[in-house]
């Protein structure tokens, strides 16, 4: 537990060094601290000389120091566990689109579950086929492309985008290849 960024391990360290138990429960070497806090440069001036203050204020600052390097050090090492862990979840990138999330959220669900990926071979073969033709490939994983897909489902945009000069021939090509059916 932290009391004003003094963790456990700090005050064990404070406890197991005599000069620093001894300094802490004097009232001159808390006043030192405190003048340190407030104006460095004046308590130098102020205990230069004084070589118990001095050398109490050298232990201190020493016991601090190393205190801050590894609260920096444990920040660090879980920041970077963290972004490892978010890097672990966007396996393909920081923008595959929201169908290939969805894909891939279902699929770590079912393998959490022990199922196989794939239901029978001819199921793999098609997605083989479409994997293979890199075009589709292309379109498929373009993330503004899925956008468009899902947008098609609102009754009245299918038109929209069938018309447009970018997307409509992208659209045209999934239909002809079988990825798009369209009830009439």
């Amino acid at each position: 537990e932290e009391v004003r960024g003094a963790t456990a391990s700090l005050m064990e360290k404070i406890s197991k060094n005599p000069r620093l138990a001894v300094g802490l429960a004097n009232p001159r070497f808390m006043q030192a601290i405190e003048d340190m806090k407030r104006d460095p440069e004046a308590a130098q001036k102020k205990y230069k000389g004084n070589k118990e203050i001095e050398d109490f204020i050298t232990e201190f600052a020493g016991v601090m120091g190393e205190h801050f390097n590894e609260l920096g050090a444990k920040k660090e090492s879980e920041e970077k566990k963290n972004k490892k862990a978010e890097q672990q979840q966007q396996p393909m990138g920081p923008d595959i689109g929201p169908l290939a999330e969805q894909a891939l959220k279902r699929q770590k669900e079912r393998e959490a579950k022990g199922e196989v990926g794939w239901d029978d071979s001819a199921s793999q073969a098609e997605v083989d086929k479409i994997i293979g033709n890199q075009e589709l490939a292309s379109i498929l994983m373009d993330p503004e492309m899925q956008r468009v897909l899902q947008e098609c489902a609102i009754p009245g945009k299918m038109n929209k985008f069938m018309n447009d000069k970018t997307w409509g021939p992208k659209i045209k090509l999934l239909i002809d290849n079988g990825l798009i059916k369209i009830e009439r």
